[in-house]
């Protein structure tokens, strides 16, 4: 299903512009995270897409290595001291930047940069379309 949904969006979307960014960065992390929550656990799918839990959301970025952040949504400055625990202190804030800027936006908030992605509201309704499979970049022939 994940393929499906995000396949040859994927490989449309990363323009390069932070709002490209943001969606293709939604297409290989939150909506393969969503189609998982609503297939395990519908109560987790509920309240991570009402904006009331995102904790599924840095549960699963414990588990995906550090540079796919990096390439996204934090900066690593190679002056610094690399250290574990504020990078994942700042990893874990971004996120929860992200999530809030994506879940709990209204439409008329302006859109937020977080790293190298933008997201506002109508990444919302993005996500939403690819992850019910109604994006036109919806490939059944997969």
């Amino acid at each position: 299903m994940v393929k499906i949904a995000t396949y040859k969006n994927a490989k449309s979307t990363n323009n390069g512009f932070s709002d490209g960014n943001g969606f293709y960065f939604c297409l290989v992390l939150i909506v393969p995270l969503i189609i998982a929550l609503k297939l395990k656990d519908i109560n987790a799918y509920s309240r991570f897409i009402e904006g009331k839990d995102s904790s599924p959301l840095i549960d699963i970025s414990k588990k995906i290595k550090p540079t796919f952040f990096t390439a996204f949504i934090t900066y690593v400055d190679k002056y610094e001291t690399n250290d574990k625990m504020n990078t994942e202190i700042e990893l874990t804030k971004n996120l929860k930047d992200v999530y809030k800027a994506i879940f709990n936006s209204t439409e008329s908030a302006p859109p937020q940069v977080i790293g190298k992605c933008e997201f506002n509201h109508s990444t919302l309704s993005f996500i939403r379309e690819t992850e019910n499979l109604l994006s036109t970049f919806a490939d059944f022939d997969i």
